[in-house]
């Protein structure tokens, strides 16, 4: 395969921002619209084409997609206004968690992306959540972190399983239990319930290692 030629892309890249700016200025085309979506879409499709060529390229998942998302976000706002005020953001959002899902498929070893991709995914459900129904996204945040930090502990790594992330998975779902059924008046037992939890793991490490 020819390499990817990064003065090409970015020469596309400066035609159709410098374009667009030119169009706008000599009033042919208005201020705004779906084509500035282009730009983004463009670029993510050409991050996108590197990270096509093989797994050492995975990075370029990330501004691929994010760029792509943003793309998506302009052109949604401009051709249907009304959902894109509303769900504009969660596109984004979704975007990102995607591209670090996309980064850990391509490898195991980094587990470090799942713990971006389910905060992001996360926000994401909140986000829609809210604009839908006017649902009060509290118990869900702490409930989709403490199941973040769970497929930490569960999914492949590329070595051996790891039991820390159980620790802020127990203390983030005691968390999202506690709001889930309007114990506010109960938040001041969090700090003492998080110590116990965090000695029970420790003296169950300590009795399995004997």
């Amino acid at each position: 395969m020819k390499p990817i030629n990064w003065r090409a892309i970015a020469g596309i890249g400066l035609l159709l921002f410098g374009g667009l700016f030119l169009l706008q200025t000599l009033e042919i085309l208005p201020e705004g619209g779906w084509l500035w979506s282009l730009p983004f879409a463009l670029g993510g499709v050409a991050f996108l084409a590197v990270l096509s060529r093989g797994r050492q390229n995975w990075w370029a998942a990330i501004p691929g997609v994010i760029l792509v998302s943003l793309g998506a976000v302009i052109a949604v706002a401009e051709l249907a206004p009304e959902f894109g005020d509303r769900f504009g953001g969660s596109i984004f959002l979704f975007g990102i968690a995607l591209a670090f899902l996309i980064v850990y498929l391509m490898d195991r070893r980094f587990w470090w992306a799942i713990i971006p991709m389910g905060v992001m995914a996360t926000l994401t459900a909140v986000t829609i959540l809210e604009e839908a129904s006017a649902f009060e996204g509290g118990t869900v945040f702490f409930l989709g972190l403490a199941a973040t930090f769970a497929l930490v502990a569960l999914l492949p790594n590329g070595g051996e399983p790891m039991r820390w992330p159980w620790i802020p998975a127990l203390v983030l779902l005691v968390l999202g239990a506690l709001i889930s059924i309007g114990a506010d008046n109960m938040m001041v037992f969090i700090f003492p319930v998080v110590l116990i939890l965090v000695g029970v793991y420790l003296l169950f490490g300590t009795s399995r290692r004997r």
